[in-house]
Order: C-alpha cells, then sequence, then structure tokens
C-alpha cells in the first residue's frame, strides 16, 4: 500500500499546494521584505507546487492511509509547511517554525490545523 501511495506523488504534492496556497500572499511576503525572486507570482496550486521542495513523508499506520508530506518553500525559510492525508485526501496545513524561531511543533502541539493555519501570515524573514 505505501509503494502505491508513492506512485502518486505528483498528485498528493499538487492537493499539498492547494492548501500551502491558504498560507501564501504574494504581496505578503512581498511587504516583508523577500526578495521577489523567491515569491510565485501566480497564485494557484500549481505554481506553488513548482516551487515547493518536498523535505519529509511519514506514515503513521503501517497501511499507508495516514500520512504526513512536509514542504519547504524559498518564501519562507523559517517554516516548514506541514500537509496531513488521510485515505489519499489532504487534511490540513500546519505552519510549523524551524528551531528557534516562535513556532515550534512541540509548542504547538495539541492545537487543531484550523488553529494553526494562519502561522504562514506570521512569517519571519530570515
Amino acid at each position: 500500500m505505501m509503494l502505491d501511495v508513492l506512485s502518486g506523488i505528483d498528485a498528493l504534492v499538487l492537493a499539498a499546494a492547494e492548501l500551502i496556497l491558504d498560507n501564501y500572499s504574494y504581496s505578503h511576503f512581498k511587504d516583508l521584505g523577500v526578495d521577489e525572486s523567491l515569491l510565485v507570482t501566480e497564485e494557484t496550486p500549481e505554481a506553488i507546487a513548482k516551487s515547493i521542495t518536498l523535505v519529509s513523508f511519514w506514515f503513521n499506520d503501517t497501511d499507508g492511509d495516514s500520512f504526513e508530506l512536509s514542504f519547504s518553500a524559498p518564501w519562507d525559510r523559517s517554516h516548514s509547511f506541514d500537509v496531513e492525508f488521510d485515505g489519499g485526501d489532504a487534511l490540513c496545513c500546519a505552519v510549523n517554525g524551524s528551531p528557534g524561531t516562535t513556532y515550534t511543533r512541540n509548542s504547538l502541539e495539541g492545537r487543531t490545523c484550523e488553529q494553526m493555519g494562519n502561522l504562514g501570515r506570521l512569517a519571519r524573514v530570515p
């Protein structure tokens, strides 16, 4: 089952990009002073999918039904964008800080994806 999940990676990245897009705004990051060459001008899932980098793939069960994809994004080096999947459906995107930032996975533990969804708007420029 896990190999079946991996064989559909392109569709999974596109589904994840749609949720990551909820935490992205060209004008917001431009206003923060992020170099324009790092920004995605076309705010579509397809454009986001081309710019993000898959960092890790975590299976939460042995069946491969529940898993998480973690991405980095060129416009925000301080956070990871972690997308949870269940049964092949993208459920939510959590924006988690890297070590040394305010928002770490441990400080957000127990919060719902909805509660974490707006943290991308608070991203700090490295």
